[in-house]
């Protein structure tokens, strides 16, 4: 990989985590030579940079979230009077399932993005081979109709209508430029390459996808490398934790490589917590954790967001008691005084299954317990109210109320991870918006 790299020249990379790890290397090699400021240089994701370039061009077209882009797909299908499937035995043709349409329409947004990387014709009459075929490309006609109507581009597009803006002079082409951890070079992305040369600009791959790869033989030669059984998941990953623990080292990075991460996401992170950094297991404890896992938590699985969706999703005033205490006790919210464990304590020792908002607002005292009492009137209010807003005024309204209860730091500083998703969040907002 990458081992030194100017400031000046762009380094575009695979994906948005190989770019933070590039950047964060950059940092720690400035606070190491005991530098007090340097220039910050232009490390971004590739889709980050072409959506950067086409942003700054002034435009006519706008571009496409993902998940707007599978919404568009998703309403074609839904309207689709062809999508309708067969009964078992009455022969009544009934419609397809919500989830259905949301598997159709991510499969068909994939296989639209892998047309668009590759170069390739939609022929109907070379490719009427079967119903799904068809449905497809009637599908991709409509969408592509659809963004017309929009001024829209879709995400997979997007490269070609920046190299199209180069070759006009609307998009500045770069001297230089480093692709960073492209392992593969599809057909839209060599055609972009081969323009950019013939602009005269230096385009550095690293890796090389062209250089011969070591086999695996030779790759573990003379290394020390051991097959140890196990007999099961989390009996793995403690082993896994505790072998990080003991040969750890200070300013020494370990990799883990994990197949099939997602079956071991929530086990490894829980184990490498208790091993590694034991004090986080403390939700008052503000702890930096010492390790990152690439596959992330869904946003909805994070505790911030959690708590959030706890506030606007709960259907009525009758409350489990479990979740109240949740949202009682988040560390993201201004609730913690004396009033508050006071409250949990009470509400415990009456054996107490679900807490009336309406009634609890009553019984609270407003001096004595005012960041409470105004933490269940928000909530209540929440739950009761019936508007029909648009979206992007259930936005601002919803980070108004966060504001007010003071999500998202409550009355501490947010760790790294917490800032990330906050970031996160904010961009679901206006995406939604």
């Amino acid at each position: 990989m990458i081992k030194t790299l100017p400031d000046d020249v762009p380094v575009l990379t695979i994906n948005s985590r190989l770019a933070r790890w590039l950047l964060f290397q950059h940092h720690k090699k400035n606070v190491q030579a005991d530098h007090k400021v340097w220039n910050t240089p232009e490390k971004l994701n590739l889709a980050s940079w072409l959506k950067e370039q086409w942003t700054q061009s002034w435009p006519d077209q706008y571009v496409l979230s993902d998940w707007q882009s599978f919404k568009i797909w998703e309403g074609i299908i839904r309207t689709d009077p062809e999508c309708m499937e067969s009964g078992n035995n009455s022969g009544i043709r009934k419609p397809w399932t919500l989830l259905h349409f949301r598997s159709a329409a991510e499969q068909a947004a994939k296989a639209y993005s892998l047309i668009r990387e590759y170069h390739l014709n939609i022929n109907l009459g070379a490719l009427q081979t079967t119903h799904e075929t068809r449905l497809f490309i009637n599908w991709a006609r409509r969408y592509e109709k659809r963004l017309d109507q929009l001024g829209a581009i879709d995400p997979s597009s997007l490269i070609d209508h920046v190299r199209q803006a180069m070759g006009k002079g609307k998009i500045t082409v770069p001297k230089k430029i480093v692709l960073a951890g492209f392992e593969e070079i599809n057909p839209q992305l060599q055609i972009w390459i081969d323009f950019l040369k013939s602009k005269g600009t230096e385009v550095n791959l690293d890796p090389d996808p062209q250089s011969p790869i070591l086999s695996w033989e030779k790759l573990i030669q003379g290394k020390n490398i051991r097959i140890a059984p196990f007999s099961d998941r989390k009996n793995e990953a403690i082993h896994c934790a505790r072998w990080i623990r003991s040969v750890q080292q200070p300013g020494k990075n370990i990799g883990i490589v994990v197949p099939e991460l997602e079956l071991y996401h929530r086990t490894l992170k829980n184990e490498f917590k208790a091993e590694l950094a034991p004090a986080s297991v403390y939700p008052w404890e503000d702890t930096e954790l010492p390790f990152n896992i690439s596959l992330g938590t869904s946003l909805s699985e994070e505790a911030m967001v959690q708590v959030v969706l706890q506030l606007f999703t709960t259907p009525r005033s009758h409350i489990p008691l479990e979740n109240f205490l949740y949202v009682l006790k988040s560390p993201f919210l201004k609730t913690k005084t004396a009033a508050t464990w006071d409250l949990e304590l009470s509400l415990i020792r009456e054996n107490t299954v679900n807490v009336h908002l309406q009634q609890l607002e009553n019984q609270l005292n407003l001096e004595k317990d005012s960041e409470l009492k105004f933490l269940v009137q928000t909530w209540r209010q929440v739950i009761d109210d019936k508007s029909k807003l648009l979206p992007s005024q259930w936005a601002k309204q919803i980070s108004d109320i966060l504001k007010e209860l003071g999500w998202p730091s409550g009355n501490r500083k947010l760790t790294s991870g917490e800032a990330q998703c906050l970031k996160k969040w904010n961009e679901c907002l206006d995406e939604f918006a």
